[in-house]
């Protein structure tokens, strides 16, 4: 008689968004096809694409779970729909991945296995790597800085030398790849969708942290990212206003006064510094996106 690996391993649900990025998709859940996890579920969350994304995803994935939102709901709506199916179906981790990504075989297993060790993990997430070179780091969790960008990725642009490679605690994880215990979501809660996207992951592991949960940083764990797949990039006009908007909406809720200090201060040697620098590149478009999203931040409270 057959052991249902369910039985022996917790369920863990790989949750995908997908957005018009059949291509990418389909690459990540071939990549997913490889883990060595027994107890994986996938559910891909269509979020209106007009692509073909769903009709390719059946016909080359028949047993992957899908759901059409019908819109585009944005990533913290659209995976909280995912979230919230996992729920449904009892799952005891989910695992919230980017379309633009892909795995080491055993990432799946080093997450639950770390996970599994301290009952106060709430999330987990591994080592990422950039696209190209494969070997540079895109982060190894990340930190809540309260100036510049607010907010900081471990290590990116650094070449793996083994310098983060010691498992602890961080202050976030970035969006493209975490796994979330099922009573983190019962009692913190999904992501905030006021963000819809950026800053949504810190905000998550900001609450998790405040309500006594550990987030884990695991380096034996590790994926890869190509990054900006769905905005066009880190110089998307779109990407920076969100970006603008959420970092002034993530001050609001978390930081002192002398941190804000810290932070405005920052933009005001930053701002003129980055039209400057990326004047001369001929990205200036995304820094004034990015002045015109701090404005509405600090217009509109929410």
């Amino acid at each position: 008689m057959k052991t249902n690996p369910a039985a022996i391993h917790p369920t863990v649900v790989a949750l995908i968004l997908n957005w018009n990025g059949r291509a990418d998709t389909l690459a990540c859940l071939q990549s997913l096809q490889q883990q060595t996890y027994p107890a994986l579920l996938t559910l891909v969350v269509d979020n209106g694409s007009g692509d073909d994304s769903v009709a390719a995803i059946r016909a080359a994935f028949p047993d992957v779970n899908i759901i059409e939102t019908g819109a585009n709901l944005g990533f913290c709506v659209g995976n909280n729909v995912g979230l919230e199916w996992a729920l449904a179906h009892r799952a005891d981790y989910v695992l919230l991945l980017n379309n633009d990504t892909w795995f080491d075989p055993a990432m799946t297993s080093e997450l639950v296995a770390a996970a599994s060790a301290d009952a106060a993990i709430g999330l987990a997430g591994p080592k990422i790597y950039q696209a190209a070179p494969p070997n540079v780091l895109w982060s190894a969790g990340g930190l809540v800085t309260f100036w510049g960008n607010v907010t900081v990725m471990r290590g990116f642009g650094q070449a793996d030398r083994q310098q983060y490679d010691r498992a602890t605690d961080v202050d976030y994880l970035p969006g493209c790849g975490i796994l979330a215990r099922r009573q983190l979501l019962e009692t913190v809660g999904l992501l905030d969708p006021s963000y819809f996207a950026y800053y949504e992951d810190a905000d998550w592991a900001m609450r998790a942290r405040l309500a006594g949960w550990k987030v884990r940083y695991v380096p034996s764990a590790q994926m890869w990212h190509k990054g900006g797949a769905s905005t066009g990039g880190f110089y998307n006009p779109r990407e920076k206003y969100l970006s603008g908007v959420n970092a002034v909406r993530f001050m609001r809720r978390y930081a002192h006064s002398g941190q804000w200090a810290l932070y405005l201060t920052s933009l005001a040697v930053g701002i003129p510094w980055l039209l400057m620098r990326e004047g001369m590149r001929g990205r200036s478009a995304a820094v004034r996106a990015k002045i015109r999203g701090l404005v509405d931040g600090f217009r509109h409270k929410s």
